[in-house]
């Protein structure tokens, strides 16, 4: 099958040049925009004549798992009897780096490639709607009301945050059934020819102003589809066309009159069954496909919309600041502590439906600010003016006693590594939560190095001190990781749990805060 590629009418004066000095800036501009508008016609028109064609038969992949053992389903105790007279060096088997830095955001398809004027500086949040526990549905939106030109304009929900949308009068479009080839063509050449740009610009503002990351833009998109439209194929087709002309290069497949959506995500999405075409992996969101379920699907790409996305979290997200406080009590040393953290119902809604990524995602994302100024408040006037084995003991109890175990399978009946929020607001952990937070306090309250250590069913970490610590241990470029582990509950630094001894690891390494 030929690809859609290398195909497209180029006019010359598209996103610039220099006006003659005997025509003014009002007809220069006035022309330049048409001339914009027929190659944008034009390689819409291409792109339709591309879908026309025969699409291939591809067959999914079963979406991977995280661990290839099963966790424990009691948190091991550790026994002074275990204790190992002589450290040993502990064998490693591959290393993973931390992830590359989150790439800037598509700029969307279709717009002219002058400079557009900044966005102003978010200031106040979105007004509130009312919400009270955690996975309540959400408000229903406002009626829709006509505005006095072609559009319309609406309101819809995005985790407790009302969202503003203002979209062409003609949606919603329907695919028209049977689902092939020349329907899903003449469904492009439809909604290519409404106005879509002014809802485009309000994803674009409404993400800017939340500072969502590649997935959130996402599920803004879906939301603002499942507002508009009903069936799923609709919702589906809306996804597609909105996620390429924002710049994604994202795909639709088909089968017995079913629409697919396929998103390309770099790195590992687990436990979503995926398609391996054009050199990238692309998983199949919605809706979910068994392993060997087979779908029809284009080869070749709209040209411009080359971006992957990613699940990391660049920044923390700005929602409605619906606060609510967990109190951690812990005893060591025969002291108890107690300590009231915040952390905020939106984002953990936000979080409860994330895709679960690699474990470097939740390890290097940042933190709430005020999660993280309670917890960082609270710990470190008990480690000031210790030394960094003190410090790490304390920070290492705090996390091994604090929280309650129990596996994902037996809290959510699913394996769901938590962000740091979403361990201080459930009411049980298991080992990859307790590590992302023990990984988090160590860089932040100490700034020492620390490595997760991925074992067959659990995750526990390695920390390098600046002097020598005893205890079973890692080289890594020529430091020494001592083993730290926040799920063996009562081990001090330098115990593995023994059922690990010789078993080889992947570390994982992490980025400093």
């Amino acid at each position: 099958m030929k690809r859609f590629l290398g195909t497209l009418l180029v006019i010359g004066s598209v996103g610039g040049g220099i006006f003659a000095q005997n025509m003014d800036f009002d007809e220069w501009k006035k022309q330049r925009d048409a001339e914009f508008k027929k190659f944008k016609d034009e390689r819409d028109r291409q792109f339709a004549e591309f879908l026309r064609k025969r699409w291939e038969d591809f067959h999914t992949f079963r979406g991977e798992e995280p661990f290839s053992n099963p966790k424990p389903n009691r948190m091991p105790k550790y026994d002074e009897k275990t204790k190992k007279s002589t450290p040993q060096q502990l064998p490693v088997k591959d290393i993973t780096k931390p992830l590359p830095p989150v790439p800037h955001p598509p700029k969307p398809i279709g717009e002219p490639s002058e400079p557009q004027p900044e966005l102003p500086e978010f200031k106040e949040p979105y007004r509130r709607t009312k919400s009270t526990e955690p996975f309540s549905k959400p408000t229903a939106p406002q009626e829709i009301t006509e505005a006095p030109t072609n559009l319309m304009q609406a309101s819809t929900t995005f985790f407790d945050i009302n969202i503003p949308i203002t979209y062409d009068k003609r949606y919603p479009i329907s695919l028209k059934l049977p689902v092939n080839e020349s329907n899903i063509a003449a469904y492009w050449e439809t909604i290519s020819n409404t106005d879509f740009q002014p809802l485009l610009q309000k994803f674009q503002e409404h993400r800017q102003k939340m500072r969502l990351g590649d997935y959130g833009y996402y599920r803004l998109v879906r939301t603002t589809a499942e507002k508009i439209h009903r069936n799923i194929n609709d919702i589906n087709m809306f996804c597609w066309f909105m996620m390429i002309k924002s710049g994604y290069r994202c795909k639709i497949g088909f089968n017995e009159n079913t629409v697919y959506l396929l998103l390309p995500f770099d790195g590992t999405v687990y436990a979503i069954n995926y398609f391996k075409l054009d050199n990238a992996t692309f998983y199949c969101m919605s809706p979910q496909l068994k392993e060997n379920s087979r779908l029809y699907i284009y080869s070749g790409d709209y040209p411009g919309a080359t971006q992957h996305l990613t699940l990391q979290i660049p920044q923390t997200m700005r929602f409605n600041d619906n606060y609510a406080v967990r109190t951690l009590k812990f005893t060591y040393q025969d002291k108890e502590y107690q300590f009231n953290v915040r952390y905020e119902n939106s984002t953990i809604k936000y979080f409860y439906e994330y895709p679960q990524g690699e474990f470097s995602i939740y390890l290097d994302a940042p933190v709430d600010a005020n999660t993280e100024t309670d917890l960082l408040n609270a710990i470190r006037p008990h480690i000031v003016g210790k030394n960094e084995y003190d410090a790490v003991s304390f920070i290492l109890a705090f996390v091994q006693f604090a929280f309650d175990y129990a596996t994902d399978d037996e809290q959510f009946k699913r394996e769901k590594p938590l962000f740091v929020e979403e361990t201080i607001r459930y009411p049980f952990s298991d080992c990859e939560d307790r590590s992302i937070l023990y990984a988090f306090l160590v860089r932040k309250l100490v700034g020492l190095d620390v490595v997760a250590v991925h074992y067959p069913g659990h995750l526990a970490c390695a920390t390098a001190f600046n002097f020598d610590v005893s205890g079973d241990y890692f080289i890594l470029d020529g430091k020494k990781y001592v083993v730290t582990d926040p799920t063996y509950i009562g081990a001090p630094i330098g115990m593995q749990m023994p059922q690990f001894q010789g078993v080889e690891v992947k570390l994982i390494k992490t980025k400093k805060l």
